[in-house]
């Protein structure tokens, strides 16, 4: 295992509070290791029924160790020599109770990986003129209904501007998108130019359109899979997690 960049993604999440691991006699069939030997698991209705009947053992298992991987958890240098002798303290542990934490940690990882996607394409919808749109006049109903509080109008007055601007600004970025596709392709614009214009529709689409590509590394199927069981693992992780777990986002209509 790699524990440099097992520290490094479990820290975006909860500071290594969810280290997993499964037992080997369930480690589904739908798992395989890619050519360069890592574990890869399918992510079935089955694989995320073995995740969350694990995840209580995984948790009993790190939470001994959780205060001082808090105490190890800058990212210095220094903090991450400690984190990963602590990591490969785990791991032996958990090997000595028949547990597989690579196997854990791949469809942690990926349910990390799909929950930051569903969160995106969410925020896209959000950004939409008409949902933008949508938001506004509900303020202005409200502050039209005499509902708001006297001593709260200037804070909703104030939301309200803020919601206005940002629509203009979401207006002309998209207009800037397509100006950009319009552009690049464009015999005339010098090549030289190409590939910064090329950036920025990249960071344009990510921002308006994420779901247009799957994350690496999952499959429509599997994302499928998460978003339909989205809310059992977040329960989950709120029942066992000893601190709140990161902010995992609602099922989609669809995925």
């Amino acid at each position: 295992m790699r524990f440099a960049t097992m520290t490094m993604t479990i820290l975006l999440a909860i500071v290594l509070l969810i280290t997993g691991c499964s037992k080997d006699e369930q480690k589904p069939a739908e798992t395989a290791q890619t050519a360069d030997g890592e574990i890869n698991v399918v992510i079935t209705n089955a694989v995320i029924d073995s995740f969350i009947r694990v995840f209580p053992e995984v948790q009993e298992v790190v939470e001994v160790h959780r205060s001082e991987l808090e105490q190890h958890s800058s990212g210095s240098p220094v903090d991450e020599v400690k984190t990963n002798e602590i990591m490969e303290e785990i791991e032996a542990e958990m090997a000595e109770q028949g547990l597989n934490q690579d196997w854990f940690f791949a469809v942690y990882q990926k349910i990390i990986t799909a929950g930051m996607y569903m969160n995106s394409v969410r925020q896209a919808e959000s950004l939409q003129p008409e949902n933008i749109q949508m938001r506004i006049d509900q303020m202005e109903d409200l502050l039209q209904s005499g509902e708001v509080p006297p001593e709260q109008r200037a804070e909703f007055q104030n939301q309200l501007a803020q919601l206005t601007a940002t629509k203009q600004q979401v207006i002309e970025a998209k207009a800037q998108l397509q100006e950009l596709k319009a552009n690049i392709d464009d015999p005339a614009t010098p090549e030289e130019e190409k590939p910064q214009m090329q950036m920025m529709i990249q960071q344009l689409e990510q921002v308006f359109n994420p779901g247009a590509q799957l994350p690496e590394g999952i499959t429509q199927s599997e994302l499928e899979v998460l978003n339909a069981n989205m809310q059992r693992i977040i329960a989950t992780l709120e029942q066992y997690s000893p601190q709140q777990p990161p902010s995992m986002p609602q099922p989609t209509a669809s995925s």
